[in-house]
């Protein structure tokens, strides 16, 4: 993912930025990707489990602009709790194609 980033701040200009999340709570998502200061997407990886992670559940709620994505090892998974898609990995190509594709200025479409 960090390398996507990179490839898309230096071929179309972009401040994207790669974080984590974590508050006092114990809330956490593995992967937040911000475009200048805005949350864009939110991504938390999992090999096998296909419930619904809490800290990106939360954090989701909080961040209700951003795209959150749920990403575990099982192919052929796809699944939509409410505005959170738990996928396989090809999620990641989804994400991958929008953040490149995405022109300087303009909002992220509708994956």
């Amino acid at each position: 993912m960090l390398k996507w980033l990179q490839f898309a701040n230096d071929s179309k200009g972009a401040r994207y930025e790669l974080r984590y999340f974590r508050d006092k709570d114990g809330h956490e998502v593995d992967f937040v990707i911000t475009h200048g200061t805005k949350p864009v997407f939110l991504v938390e990886v999992k090999l096998s489990d296909c419930s619904l992670h809490s800290g990106l559940k939360y954090l989701q709620q909080i961040v209700t602009s951003a795209k959150a994505f749920q990403i575990v090892g099982v192919p052929g998974t796809q699944r939509q709790y409410g505005e959170i898609h738990l996928s396989d990995v090809s999620a990641l190509f989804q994400i991958r194609e929008e953040l490149i594709e995405r022109k300087e200025g303009s909002d992220l479409g509708q994956i």
